[in-house]
Formats: C-alpha cells, structure tokens, sequence
C-alpha cells in the first residue's frame, strides 16, 4: 500500500510492452476501484502513454489502481490511501524477497525531517529510530505484516502491509550418510548380477567353439561324401 498525506500530488503511468502494436499501446487505461466498490476507468494526463495524476490528493482519491488493456489484460493493483493526519508511513508496494533489506520511513509534513518515531507491527511496539527511518535486514516470512509508526505530538499513520515472498525451493538428494543400507535382497540381485556378468564371455567362447566345430564337421563329413569313405583326410588345427 501506498500512503499519501492530504494535498500530495501522484501519477500513475501503465508501462507498455515495446513490441506491442499502436493500438494496443494507446488502449491501456488507469483504472481504479473505490472503498464502495465503485469501479471507473481514470482520464488520461495525455502523457504519451495511459497515465492519471492527481495534483492535491484528498482522502475521496483512495483506492486501488491497475491498468487495463484493451484486451482484458490487467496489471498489479496498487492499494493508495490519502490520510488527512499528519504521520504516514513509507514502505515497499511489491513484495519482498526473502534474504533482502526493507526500509520504512515515517513522514511527516509539519516536523523536521530527523524526527523521532515509534514503529509497530501487527499493533505491537518494535522500536523507536530517532532518524524517522528503520531497516529489516534479511527480511524473512515472519516480518510479514502491517506496519505503522507514530511521531509524538502528530499521532500514527494508517497501516500498511509488508508482503515477504518466499525464495523458491529447490530439490536436493539427501546426503549419502542418510541413505538407508541396502537390503538382503538387494545384495542378493547384486551378486547375481556379478556373476551373470563374469560368466559372460565364458559362455560367448563356449558359443563361438561350438559353432566352429559343428561347421568343421560338417565341411568333413561334405568331403567324404565326395572322395569316399577310404579317403583320408588331413586336418590341420592351429
């Protein structure tokens, strides 16, 4: 969410994709979406590109705000809220990454820019920065929530809340100490396995030499028929 104090000024402007066509670029409009559900299209500042500004922003320009094609096609809302107090809170619209820094500044109109200011989560009291500013390093899933801070002498800001996204998660094999041994099965398919392998060329040769012998003998027993059975017949073997 995004915090404006009475009588700020903002733009909103649709970025378009450059590979889009003319009429696709110029169909964006700002459109926003009221407290009462009222939803209207903005008009346009006639920027080059869809956009809408407010020069004095009152509380009635509180809503949420996307842009629309054409198209159907929407992009992220972003929630405004304009407070006629004197204390808002800056902070990120998007979401942020797990492991990244946040920053949330208290601002004010009336007081110096290094004000004192008291920070809260979820109505809880986290601490007080005497800079108006505080830093969350290493943001993670449990400093999601709605944030305020308050300036002595003003009051507290509206809430705002702090989306953190999770990194993504990737699958590992577990480590090779935490494998389970292998079973009485298994060792046995193993060795049965090793011996069939080992036994391999064993039985190709014991194939192969009694495929030469049977086509030896054949080729004899075809001499004999032609010569006789008195012939002789020499073999040599090497």
């Amino acid at each position: 969410m995004l915090e404006f104090l009475k009588y700020d000024s903002f733009t909103m402007l649709c970025e378009e994709d450059e590979g889009e066509d003319k009429e696709q670029r110029e169909g964006w409009k700002v459109m926003r979406n009221t407290s009462d559900g009222e939803v209207s299209p903005c008009v346009s500042t006639g920027l080059g590109r869809a956009s809408y500004s407010v020069a004095v922003a009152f509380p009635s320009d509180s809503a949420f705000y996307w842009c629309q094609s054409v198209l159907g096609e929407t992009s992220n809302h972003i929630h405004i809220t304009v407070t006629d107090g004197h204390v808002i809170l800056e902070s990120p619209v998007l979401p942020v990454m797990e492991g990244h820094h946040v920053t949330l500044s208290c601002r004010t109109k009336t007081a110096p820019s290094r004000v004192s200011a008291d920070f809260y989560k979820d109505g809880f009291h986290i601490r007080t920065e005497p800079t108006a500013r505080t830093i969350i390093h290493n943001v993670s899933r449990s400093d999601e929530g709605l944030y305020k801070c308050g300036v002595s002498g003003l009051g507290h800001s509206p809430e705002s809340w702090l989306a953190v996204r999770a990194l993504p998660t990737t699958s590992a094999l577990p480590p090779t100490s935490a494998l389970p041994p292998p079973s009485g099965q298994f060792l046995r398919t193993a060795r049965l396995l090793c011996c069939i392998i080992v036994r391999i060329p064993f039985l190709v040769s014991t194939i192969l030499l009694v495929l030469i012998y049977r086509e030896r003998a054949a080729d004899l027993r075809a001499l004999k028929e032609e010569r006789g059975l008195d012939d002789v017949i020499m073999e040599v073997v090497t």
